[in-house]
């Protein structure tokens, strides 16, 4: 079942850190695993964390058409996706097209909502 967790806090309180431990452990034992940003301090293509870990990334332009880098994922076979730094995509990006749903047969509901704060 697809499952969709939030995390949010205020700035600096480790979101991307989190999202680079994540998806790290992810990959330790899968290679069905992407991560965007859509937004980074550093250069594109990359997610970086104050702490000075970083890992490459597929860089999503802010308004871009989303159908290329959905194709991408799956073409690759990509099962779970990590994104970093969301609250910079677009409506039109944050809204699934219909085209989008045949990438799983069953719809992607929020199971959680973690906040991080100190």
């Amino acid at each position: 079942m697809p499952e969709l967790t939030f995390t949010y806090g205020t700035m600096a309180a480790g979101k991307s850190t989190l999202a680079l431990q994540l998806c790290w452990q992810l990959r330790q034992g899968r290679s069905d695993v992407a991560l965007w940003t859509f937004g980074d301090r550093s250069d594109d293509g990359m997610v970086t964390s104050r702490i000075g870990i970083e890992a490459s990334a597929e860089a999503v332009a802010p308004g871009a058409d989303l159908s290329p880098h959905i194709e991408r994922l799956r073409r690759d076979g990509i099962n779970i996706l990590v994104i970093d730094e969301a609250q910079f995509a677009s409506v039109e990006q944050s809204t699934p097209s219909p085209k989008w749903w045949t990438i799983s047969a069953s719809t992607c509901t929020p199971s959680a909502s973690r906040p991080i704060s100190y």
